[in-house]
């Protein structure tokens, strides 16, 4: 999983040399149009002057910036770590060498904060140890705001209208187990023979029957060395006395109480529309020992990987942890 400050590091410097290369283009471009010669070169000097200009205004736009924090409930996030960075020219120049510079301020009481400064773009990230980050929607935790070439784009801000950055508010959270492929033994993926079917004890993560076993059997028509780009693959996935639930990701923490489906199946057959020869599905799990996890399988042909997280405490359906967060399906 990518570290935060790596995202929002390259982030800034994708838009940097995106910005770098514009201008050389655009550079370029009015050089080939001046001849070469004494006049052409005096000439020549100007247009670069012009373009000098030109990018010391992009930069160098007066920056008043005005931002709040919230929760998913309203509610206002005080002395939340905001780090930003302004694209300025210093940042510009070293954005070449990844050395781009971030500050770092608080939210106060109100969840509101500000920043002043100068450049063509701003970019913004809130955090609190006490909450989880939103990368999806517009109010989410990580924003870029622009101020130079696409000024405009955002709303007017001020003290009345600041920008509203969400965090989600951590729960109580009960100790689970985290297992993957790498618990079985295995390097990469799990690989099944045809027909085969073996026990996925969520436990220890190995391949071994237990009462919090899944169940998986893998079938598929392809043919080694046969060059069909399309043929018929499932996977069958069961619980006896338990099942699955569809579990659509993000912050979808507490398994529900019933309506689990014992068996189910996952694959495509040749001529589908959008077929391919991989899924990934999660699903919140229920056991017959009343204990319950979350498990997200990715299949391929006839392998497979998982990741499953699961409550032993008898009876909680409480499956909050911020690695569950990023288990959806594809």
């Amino acid at each position: 999983m990518l570290n935060r400050t790596s995202i929002f590091t390259f982030v800034f410097i994708v838009v940097a040399v995106l910005l770098a290369c514009v201008l050389f283009f655009f550079l370029s471009g009015e050089d080939k149009i001046l001849s070469s010669g004494d006049s052409e070169k005096k000439a020549d000097r100007q247009p670069r002057k012009s373009h000098d200009s030109f990018l010391d205004s992009i930069l160098s736009n007066e920056i008043t910036f005005y931002g709040k924090v919230l929760d998913e409930k309203d509610v206002p996030v005080s002395g939340a770590k905001v780090v930003y960075s302004c694209l300025d020219a210093s940042t510009f120049a070293n954005a070449w060498t990844g050395s781009a510079r971030y500050r770092v301020t608080r939210s106060d009481t109100d969840g509101c904060f500000s920043i002043c400064g100068t450049g063509g773009s701003l970019f913004v990230e809130v955090s609190s140890q006490k909450h989880y980050m939103i990368f999806d929607g517009a109010e989410c935790s990580t924003r870029k705001f622009d101020y130079g070439m696409n000024a405009g784009d955002d709303p007017a801000l001020s003290p009345e209208t600041p920008a509203i950055f969400r965090l989600r508010k951590k729960g109580v959270c009960e100790p689970l187990i985290e297992r993957s492929e790498m618990s079985s033994g295995a390097w990469d993926y799990i690989r099944l023979k045809r027909g085969e079917e073996v026990a996925l004890n969520l436990h220890t993560g190995k391949l071994e029957l237990s009462e919090q076993s899944v169940f998986i059997t893998q079938n598929n028509n392809k043919v080694r060395g046969d060059s069909k780009s399309q043929f018929d693959w499932e996977f069958i996935l069961r619980i006896p006395g338990g099942g699955f639930f569809p579990r659509d990701g993000g912050f979808d923490f507490i398994a529900p109480l019933g309506n689990y489906t014992e068996a189910i199946r996952i694959g495509m057959k040749a001529g589908e529309p959008n077929w391919r020869s991989r899924k990934v599905k999660c699903y919140f799990v229920k056991f017959p020992n009343d204990t319950y996890g979350v498990f997200r399988i990715n299949t391929l042909v006839n392998n497979f990987q998982f990741t499953s997280f699961l409550n032993p405490k008898i009876g909680s359906r409480n499956l909050e942890n911020e690695n569950v967060v990023s288990l959806k399906n594809n």
